[in-house]
């Protein structure tokens, strides 16, 4: 039996401050099919620990679905195609990995979703 496994990646960052709130904007119309929308419940999650960094225990929270079109680092992108979440509470700097789910409206329905790299700068700058 052979089992396929797909990587999410996304070359997507950002820096903050670490005591910065920030809404992050994760475009997931690149792994979408043709015609294919997000639907459901978004998740977002810290996975820096999986990936061998260090969890910096971001607060995750008012996630969901873009209900308009969003521009994302200069990027167009229709409703649902992107996650949205709001992060606070960084405890330290250096760099944290978020990943980003959703379902999708396809037949079977798949689930997508991407990564986001945050640099946490300890000054705030």
């Amino acid at each position: 039996m052979t089992t396929a496994t797909a990587t999410i990646t996304a070359p997507q960052t950002l820096a903050v401050g670490k005591g910065e709130t920030v809404t992050i904007g994760i475009a997931v119309a690149p792994r979408l099919a043709s015609g294919e929308l997000l639907t459901g419940t978004p998740t977002v999650v810290e996975v820096s620990s999986e990936l061998g960094g260090t969890d910096l225990d971001p607060t995750i929270d008012n996630v969901q679905l873009n209900t308009a079109p969003i521009t994302i680092r200069g990027v167009s992108y229709a409703i649902g195609q992107a996650i949205l979440a709001r992060v606070s509470g960084w405890s330290a700097a250096g760099t944290a990995t978020l990943r980003a789910e959703c379902g999708t409206d396809a037949t079977p329905a798949n689930t997508r979703g991407g990564l986001v790299v945050v640099t946490v700068l300890a000054d705030g700058s």
